[in-house]
């Protein structure tokens, strides 16, 4: 029995050795089995970096509209009065128009809030104006609403931003609501 076993091996090492190569049908088995996998993995692949790259822009959205609420709570919250002809209930991103605030600091007053291409800016009434938003991020929604009692004024204020993701990805967009009320205070 021990002598079977070799002479089995040597066969078979005989019948490798003689072939002189691979055949073209499995050379061709080879390279479709080979770029089936290589799609599969470039397909997951693609998934995984459009999934990181949309995280990364929600999370870069959500430090930007927070930045936005902090500066423009700045701004409501030193004014005691928004002028009444300004454009309440409408989307300042999409309108031409704006809404005057007015404060205690009589020097920049009034404070303007508008929307320019996309970008938050508050212009004073000296002609200089500061950017609220930033510029990869683009508002595409600004409403501001008021809201009185007796002795208060409130703003109520939404915002939504939307920024592009890539990888043939509809923009990503996230809204914000939030509201001021504005000092008890008349000059």
């Amino acid at each position: 029995m021990a002598t079977e076993q070799p002479a089995h091996r040597l066969t078979r090492l005989q019948f490798c050795m003689n072939r002189r190569g691979i055949t073209l049908l499995e050379l061709l088995v080879y390279i479709g089995v080979t770029t089936i996998f290589v799609i599969a993995a470039s397909g997951a692949l693609f998934a995984l970096l459009a999934t990181s790259r949309q995280t990364d822009v929600l999370r870069e959205q959500r430090i930007e509209l927070s930045l936005l609420k902090e500066r423009i709570g700045m701004l409501v919250e030193k004014s005691y009065d928004a002028d009444g002809n300004s454009s309440f209930g409408v989307n300042l991103a999409t309108n031409p128009s704006h809404i005057d605030f007015r404060s205690q600091d009589t020097s920049q007053d009034p404070s303007q809030l508008y929307v320019d291409n996309g970008r938050v800016f508050v212009r004073f009434s000296d002609g200089t104006a500061q950017i609220l938003s930033a510029e990869q991020q683009r508002v595409t929604r600004l409403i501001v609403d008021t809201r009185s009692s007796i002795n208060d004024k409130t703003y109520a204020f939404t915002i939504t931003m939307a920024s592009p993701i890539g990888y043939g990805l509809p923009f990503a967009e996230q809204t914000i609501h939030f509201s001021y009320a504005s000092l008890d205070y008349a000059p």
